[in-house]
């Protein structure tokens, strides 16, 4: 990841452990409009088939541990509870609107629509090494985690610039 922009880190075996090779394929596909992350897939501007992005997502994974099926994480927990955890512990990174500040966006259409409840809840529990992420799990309670998912999650999705259209 590069600081500047708020990237995660792909080799981070935390990151890895949780991201499911569709996670990965879409991301590096479809990018992340209005952020920094451009779509790499041939339909969306960039130079890359679906052969080369499966055998990126092969390199990612050859990085870190085998990903943990974290996408049918049974969540539940109450978003009005999990409100003021999360203006108090992550809105000053993550912002109060889930917009990234100095930490990811999680309001951005694709990571909400690719990241599932067991990623969300797996890595605030966990935390993410060598970032500010900590292990939230030391802190709150199991159902406070379980809140601030279903908070997260109830974060009005962010409205993104549509790509840029390629030069005819």
């Amino acid at each position: 990841g590069y600081a500047a922009d708020n990237a995660p880190r792909l080799a981070s075996a935390d990151f890895l452990s949780v991201a499911s090779d569709d996670f990965l394929h879409r991301v590096i596909s479809e990018g992340h409009s209005g952020t920094p992350m451009a779509g790499f897939a041939g339909v969306h501007g960039g130079p890359l088939g679906d052969p080369d992005i499966d055998r990126l997502v092969a390199y990612l994974r050859s990085l870190g541990p085998p990903a943990v099926d974290v996408a049918h994480t049974r969540v539940l927990g109450d978003p009005d509870r999990g409100r003021p955890i999360y203006e108090r512990e992550c809105a000053s990174c993550h912002g109060l609107a889930g917009e990234g500040v100095s930490a990811p966006t999680l309001a951005h259409p694709i990571f909400r629509e690719s990241a599932s409840d067991g990623f969300l809840r797996r890595t605030i529990a966990g935390g993410r090494d060598g970032t500010l992420m900590r292990a939230w799990e030391e802190v709150l309670s199991s159902q406070e985690i379980d809140d601030v998912v279903l908070y997260v999650r109830a974060l009005p999705p962010m409205t993104v610039p549509a790509p840029a259209a390629l030069p005819t």
